[in-house]
């Protein structure tokens, strides 16, 4: 039937949360910011051009242009890049410790649910077997060959197993 669902293993399912869960995105989307942003570790100082003219230390018209850049000491620079290389390794850090919490968290609520449904078989299974006593005791009472109380153990237990089963 159209309606009908594939029995989902641990791993898939885990495989299915790594895949699509947003947290894993931000992971890698915190990565690849960390990448990139390396590349800002080694950047020059823009240009800086100034000009001026005229008469500045004689009568005749003088004309200065200068033109001038920064460049960073290198031991700032390998300080940047180095700080920039340990952000990546941080970034990776922490999707990598997320990626654990998922598993973790997936791992077990597919085991609670695993638990319940095996609970849920037990208790039907039971129900059906209290059903049975049930009706036996009921029958052994309107004979005459057994007291109130057993009828109303066994009513009394399929009751509860019901009552647990929702």
């Amino acid at each position: 039937t159209a309606n009908a669902q594939t029995p989902l293993s641990l791993d898939s399912a885990i495989q299915r949360s790594l895949r699509n869960h947003p947290m894993m995105y931000s992971g890698a989307y915190s990565v690849q910011q960390q990448e990139a942003l390396r590349k800002t570790a080694i950047t020059l100082d823009p240009v800086n051009v100034t000009y001026t003219a005229g008469q500045i230390n004689s009568n005749l018209n003088d004309y200065n242009l200068n033109v001038g850049s920064g460049i960073k000491f290198p031991t700032e620079m390998a300080a940047q890049w180095n700080y920039q290389k340990e952000q990546i390794g941080l970034a990776k850090a922490q999707q990598n410790v997320s990626r654990g919490i998922l598993i973790r968290n997936v791992s077990s609520s597919f085991v609670q649910v695993q638990y319940g449904m095996q609970q849920f078989a037990l208790l039907d299974s039971l129900e059906k077997i209290y059903v049975n006593f049930a009706r036996y005791a009921a029958v052994k009472y309107t004979t005459g060959e057994t007291g109130m109380l057993e009828k109303l153990s066994a009513e009394s237990k399929l009751k509860e197993i019901q009552l647990k089963k929702q």
